[in-house]
């Protein structure tokens, strides 16, 4: 019993023991558990709060998308956050699907988002511009953002440094799709320079000389020649090299200037296969070239990166509701679709070109130039939008923004003014056009740096601004309209005029020194009696015919003025009169030429400017009008007068969104891209009045494809292309950008942190 009462006993402490061990891993158990959940809690929570954190830098990058220069502080060197900033917010309130942007005009962007809030800053980082990068002002290019977001009482802290690109401000050319450098014609040996800046094709780039018709071998023609570039970046994509191209980089930190002929990478095969044949017109690229990447030289990889290089900014469209509200507001100009005032005209349109009738109602902006008066008052905030198709030429008084919801015609010189008063007398007739030393505009890839500089005083506060920040958007497309010799050579038709016509009333020299030499003070005396000055007024129309009633009229005037003056002219009395000649010549072109079809120019009085225009051409060196140059270099231009080669050019941030929908055909093949028209014989509108050397269309500022939209299809395709000088203007990104309220941009996060923080910095955000 004994024994057993022990065994007993050892049981019952056992237990008891077992009991107490099991309590302790039962307590352990729910210690472990509990800790689990407050741990999961935590951290639920600080994940709550770096999501809200995160949104609010994504609501502050999507400001940033509606107005690049949003921001709520300024920002010391040493990034601590100073002063809170006025500014405007364009995201809506979604207080029903449960975000809340709360309605501040200044200081910290704040709102709501679930059960949580957010507190942000922006503010532009300091930063010093370098003066080597021409294309882009790193004094604008730096942003920091710091974002709080708190859940409950768990607070998380969120840093990024964004880097602002302004592709538009930045790059020569920029594509959203492939971008193809390939112009010209077949059986050429001209060449097309593109100068200064950046080049970006998101989905490819390809360039190289004109070797194909319809993807046909051809005689080689014009080629292309990079000067001064930057870049040359796809973002997602390859870039293939058709021919040799001579081609000159900026030199880079560390890295010295470099030139050098890109070699051929690729060669595009012409019997190659494709998914629908039926779209090889179209731009189709054959299965062999799909997602390829061709090897490019090691030594230039610096400069030139495709997709494997990761600098992708994918293209996105402008803010055109944000346009149209500034254009209502009052302080802008709206043209709406019935729009009757004096600014809609009927603009004769080539067959194909529309869809329907071959006249296109559009709102006509001219903006004037030292000939002739703007026929357009430039709103306070310089914003333009119209519901219609634009024409566009002339030169802006103050920065300015064009919006079409349809197509901008380019229909002259654009945004190109110059000092009419100016002590020497240089910018009388416009812009001048001089190169240097021995140099002329078919082989120079710039102005002189005299005339260059004239772009640059631009930057300051000068009393005249030669051009201004300009930025031409169209929902459509962005088209380049040579039709008109009136419009793309006024001023250098006119001074040629006023010497043939000073020619005739009195001799060549004389002529030649009040004319066209930059003699103001000179006189033009008639070397005839009254009659004798009659008949050579006739003999002048007979030369550069007008119409019967216009010619009379002139006549009886310039008789007029002759007697009043005793037959001697001054430079200003005639420069008046032969101001009244060449105003009849525009407006009996407009009236007879541009409005309306001529196939024979011998069969009409109406076309004087296109004699003019040969007589131009012949005295600046070209000795047939109806053929090619084949030595560029006997082109006369010389520096120091007002006798300029025929030359159209633009400078502006031209922006389209249309996606390529024309009879083209890839590869280094003749171009039909359809952003120009006329000079062509079957335009339907005027006459072929310039060979491919005859004149050149120098492009200062960019010029950009987004591919966003659907355009309708252009089957015609025959145009001449006029021998082409691209230049980054590199004053633009300096100019006007500071104020610029819906500048199109694109935001890169370069650094990132997440913290914790209390709340009661969330407090005292």
């Amino acid at each position: 019993m004994k024994r057993y009462a022990a065994r007993q006993g050892s049981a019952i402490i056992t237990a008891i023991g077992m009991g107490i061990v099991l309590m302790f891993i039962m307590a352990a158990i729910h210690t472990f558990s509990s800790y689990r959940m407050q741990t999961t809690i935590q951290e639920s929570r600080k994940v709550k709060a770096l999501g809200l954190a995160e949104a609010g830098l994504e609501l502050a990058i999507g400001e940033l998308f509606n107005n690049s220069g949003f921001e709520t502080h300024e920002l010391a060197k040493d990034l601590k956050w100073l002063g809170a900033k006025s500014r405007e917010q364009n995201l809506k309130d979604l207080s029903a699907h449960g975000l809340k942007i709360d309605n501040n005009s200044t200081g910290v962007y704040s709102g709501t988002l679930g059960d949580g809030k957010f507190k942000v800053r922006v503010g532009r980082i300091p930063y010093k511009d370098d003066d080597k990068t021409k294309n882009t002002d790193e004094s604008l290019s730096y942003i920091k953002i710091e974002s709080l977001g708190i859940y409950d009482t768990t607070v998380r802290r969120v840093e990024a440094v964004i880097n602002r690109r302004f592709p538009a401000r930045e790059f020569l050319m920029y594509d959203g799709g492939f971008l193809s450098m390939v112009f010209g014609q077949t059986n050429k040996n001209n060449k097309n320079v593109f100068s200064t800046g950046h080049l970006y094709g998101h989905k490819g780039i390809e360039i190289g000389r004109i070797l194909m018709s319809s993807h046909n071998n051809a005689i080689p023609g014009t080629t292309q020649e990079l000067d001064d570039m930057n870049a040359i970046i796809s973002g997602a994509g390859g870039i293939f090299i058709y021919s040799p191209i001579q081609s000159t980089f900026r030199a880079k930190p560390g890295l010295p200037k470099m030139t050098k002929v890109i070699p051929t990478n690729t060669v595009f095969p012409t019997a190659g296969t494709y998914d629908n044949p039926a779209d090889i017109p179209f731009g189709a690229y054959p299965k062999e070239l799909e997602g390829k990447t061709p090897a490019l030289p090691e030594d230039l990889k610096p400069w030139i990166k495709d997709k494997h290089s990761g600098l992708s900014i994918p293209p996105r469209a402008p803010p055109f509701e944000q346009y149209k509200l500034e254009a209502k507001s009052g302080k802008g100009l709206y043209i709406a679709t019935n729009d009757s005032s004096n600014l809609s005209v009927d603009y004769k349109m080539p067959t194909s070109w529309t869809n329907g009738p071959h006249e296109l109602d559009v709102a006509y902006l001219d903006f004037g130039s030292n000939l002739r008066e703007s026929k357009v008052t430039v709103p306070e905030n310089g914003v333009i939008y119209s519901e219609k198709d634009v024409v566009i030429k002339g030169n802006p008084p103050k920065n300015i923004s064009i919006i079409s919801a349809k197509n901008v015609f380019v229909a002259g010189d654009f945004n190109q003014g110059a000092d009419r008063n100016a002590a020497d007398g240089h910018g009388f007739y416009g812009f001048p056009q001089d190169y240097d030393d021995n140099s002329n505009a078919l082989i120079a890839n710039d102005y002189s740096s005299t005339v260059k500089s004239l772009f640059l005083d631009d930057v300051n506060d000068t009393a005249y601004k030669n051009h201004v920040a300009a930025t031409v958007i169209a929902r459509e497309r962005v088209v380049y309209d040579y039709r008109s010799p009136v419009d793309c050579f006024e001023n250098e038709l006119v001074p040629f005029m006023k010497y043939k016509l000073a020619e005739k009333i009195s001799d060549e020299g004389t002529a030649k020194a009040n004319c066209l030499d930059r003699n103001k003070s000179g006189i033009i005396e008639a070397k005839a009696t009254v009659e004798e000055f009659e008949q050579d007024i006739d003999s002048f129309f007979n030369e550069f015919p007008i119409n019967s009633a216009a010619h009379a009229a002139l006549k009886t005037e310039l008789k007029q003025s002759y007697e009043d003056n005793a037959g001697k002219f001054d430079f200003a009395k005639f420069d008046e009169a032969s101001m009244k000649v060449w105003k009849e010549y525009a407006k009996n072109y407009e009236k007879a030429g541009l409005r309306g079809a001529v196939s024979n120019e011998a069969s009409t009085s109406a076309y004087g400017v296109y004699g003019l225009l040969n007589g131009l051409k012949v005295k600046m060196g070209i000795p047939d009008p109806t053929k090619d140059i084949s030595d560029l270099s006997v082109v006369k231009d010389t520096a120091g007068d007002y006798l300029y080669f025929p030359e159209m050019t633009c400078n502006a941030m031209f922006i389209s969104c249309g996606k390529l929908n024309n009879k083209f055909y890839a590869g280094p093949d003749v171009q039909k891209y359809y952003n120009k028209i006329g000079l062509n014989g079957s335009s339907e509108i005027g006459i072929n009045h310039s060979r491919t050397t005859h004149f050149v269309h120098r492009v200062y500022g960019s010029e950009m494809n987004l591919r966003l939209f659907n355009v309708h299809r252009i089957e015609n395709h025959n145009y001449i292309p006029p021998t082409r000088r691209k230049i980054y203007d590199e004053t633009l990104p300096k100019m006007g950008l500071v104020d610029s309220k819906f500048e199109l941009a694109g935001f890169v996060v370069v650094s990132w942190k997440d913290t914790m923080a209390t709340p009661e910095e969330f407090n005292s955000f």
